[in-house]
Protein backbone atom coordinates (compact mmCIF):
# COMPACT_ATOMS: atom_id res chain seq x y z
CA UNK A 1 0.00 0.00 0.00
CA UNK A 2 3.23 2.13 0.33
CA UNK A 3 4.12 1.90 -3.05
CA UNK A 4 0.65 2.98 -4.18
CA UNK A 5 1.13 6.47 -1.97
CA UNK A 6 4.44 6.80 -3.41
CA UNK A 7 3.36 6.58 -7.04
CA UNK A 8 0.75 8.93 -6.07
CA UNK A 9 3.10 11.26 -4.46
CA UNK A 10 5.39 11.36 -7.68
CA UNK A 11 2.25 11.76 -10.14
CA UNK A 12 0.67 14.22 -8.38
CA UNK A 13 2.72 15.88 -5.84
CA UNK A 14 2.24 16.59 -2.22
CA UNK A 15 -0.53 19.38 -3.10
CA UNK A 16 -3.79 18.31 -0.89
CA UNK A 17 -5.99 19.75 -3.68
CA UNK A 18 -8.00 21.91 -1.76
CA UNK A 19 -7.72 24.66 1.27
CA UNK A 20 -10.07 25.05 4.12
CA UNK A 21 -9.59 29.07 4.75
CA UNK A 22 -8.59 30.18 8.20
CA UNK A 23 -11.05 29.86 10.90
CA UNK A 24 -13.97 28.85 8.63
CA UNK A 25 -15.38 26.57 10.97
CA UNK A 26 -15.56 28.98 14.31
CA UNK A 27 -17.63 31.36 12.07
CA UNK A 28 -19.60 28.61 9.92
CA UNK A 29 -22.60 28.41 12.21
CA UNK A 30 -22.75 32.35 12.57
CA UNK A 31 -23.15 32.63 8.77
CA UNK A 32 -25.58 29.88 8.36
CA UNK A 33 -27.55 31.43 10.81
CA UNK A 34 -27.37 34.82 9.48
CA UNK A 35 -28.61 33.33 5.84
CA UNK A 36 -31.86 32.16 7.07
CA UNK A 37 -35.21 33.83 6.45
CA UNK A 38 -36.70 34.96 10.15
CA UNK A 39 -40.00 33.59 10.81
CA UNK A 40 -42.51 33.86 14.21
CA UNK A 41 -43.10 30.71 15.61
CA UNK A 42 -46.52 28.87 15.70
CA UNK A 43 -48.20 29.38 19.12
CA UNK A 44 -50.76 26.62 19.77
CA UNK A 45 -52.14 27.29 23.27
CA UNK A 46 -52.52 24.30 25.40
CA UNK A 47 -55.94 25.04 27.34
CA UNK A 48 -58.75 25.32 25.50
CA UNK A 49 -60.52 29.04 26.37
CA UNK A 50 -64.23 27.47 26.52
CA UNK A 51 -64.08 26.81 30.26
CA UNK A 52 -67.83 25.94 30.01
CA UNK A 53 -67.41 23.40 27.96
CA UNK A 54 -64.65 21.77 29.93
CA UNK A 55 -66.62 21.83 33.13
CA UNK A 56 -69.23 20.18 31.72
CA UNK A 57 -67.18 17.39 30.51
CA UNK A 58 -65.52 16.85 33.87
CA UNK A 59 -69.09 16.83 35.41
CA UNK A 60 -70.41 14.34 32.93
CA UNK A 61 -66.73 11.97 33.72
CA UNK A 62 -67.29 12.29 37.13
CA UNK A 63 -71.63 10.99 36.59
CA UNK A 64 -70.45 7.94 34.32
CA UNK A 65 -68.12 6.80 37.03
CA UNK A 66 -70.32 7.11 39.63
CA UNK A 67 -72.69 5.33 37.77
CA UNK A 68 -70.07 2.65 36.98
CA UNK A 69 -69.12 2.02 40.62
CA UNK A 70 -73.04 2.07 41.85
CA UNK A 71 -74.15 -0.76 39.38
CA UNK A 72 -70.50 -2.82 39.26
CA UNK A 73 -71.48 -3.03 43.22
CA UNK A 74 -74.90 -3.86 42.43
CA UNK A 75 -73.96 -6.49 39.88
CA UNK A 76 -71.42 -7.94 42.24
CA UNK A 77 -73.70 -8.11 45.29
CA UNK A 78 -77.08 -9.28 43.27
CA UNK A 79 -76.16 -13.03 42.90
CA UNK A 80 -76.21 -13.25 47.22
CA UNK A 81 -79.84 -11.41 47.64
CA UNK A 82 -81.36 -14.55 46.01
CA UNK A 83 -83.56 -16.44 48.06
CA UNK A 84 -84.31 -19.91 48.45
CA UNK A 85 -87.65 -19.35 47.15
CA UNK A 86 -86.56 -17.95 44.60
CA UNK A 87 -83.87 -20.75 43.82
CA UNK A 88 -87.04 -23.34 43.63
CA UNK A 89 -88.75 -21.12 41.37
CA UNK A 90 -86.09 -21.06 38.76
CA UNK A 91 -85.54 -24.65 39.36
CA UNK A 92 -89.06 -25.47 38.20
CA UNK A 93 -88.90 -23.02 35.06
CA UNK A 94 -85.77 -24.53 33.92
CA UNK A 95 -87.15 -28.21 34.00
CA UNK A 96 -90.23 -27.20 32.35
CA UNK A 97 -87.93 -25.70 29.54
CA UNK A 98 -85.42 -28.67 29.51
CA UNK A 99 -88.82 -31.10 29.12
CA UNK A 100 -90.12 -28.53 25.82
CA UNK A 101 -86.52 -28.45 24.64
CA UNK A 102 -86.23 -32.49 24.94
CA UNK A 103 -90.15 -32.78 23.51
CA UNK A 104 -89.05 -30.51 20.64
CA UNK A 105 -86.23 -32.39 19.67
CA UNK A 106 -88.18 -35.88 19.56
CA UNK A 107 -90.74 -34.16 17.23
CA UNK A 108 -88.35 -33.44 15.09
CA UNK A 109 -85.94 -36.52 14.81
CA UNK A 110 -89.81 -37.79 13.97
CA UNK A 111 -89.28 -40.27 17.39
CA UNK A 112 -92.47 -42.00 18.63
CA UNK A 113 -92.86 -43.96 22.19
CA UNK A 114 -92.32 -47.40 20.25
CA UNK A 115 -88.51 -46.23 20.03
CA UNK A 116 -88.18 -44.61 23.13
CA UNK A 117 -89.44 -47.86 25.14
CA UNK A 118 -86.82 -49.55 22.43
CA UNK A 119 -83.93 -46.90 23.01
CA UNK A 120 -84.58 -47.47 26.92
CA UNK A 121 -84.77 -51.44 26.66
CA UNK A 122 -81.68 -51.80 24.41
CA UNK A 123 -79.29 -50.10 27.68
Amino acid sequence: MRTDERRIEKQFGKNPGFRVPDDYFEHLVGDVMNRLPECEPNVIPLHSSNNRGAKWRKLVLAAACLCGVVFGVDVLIQPHRASSDQIAHVGVNEDISVNKTIDQVAHYSMIDNEDMYAYVADN
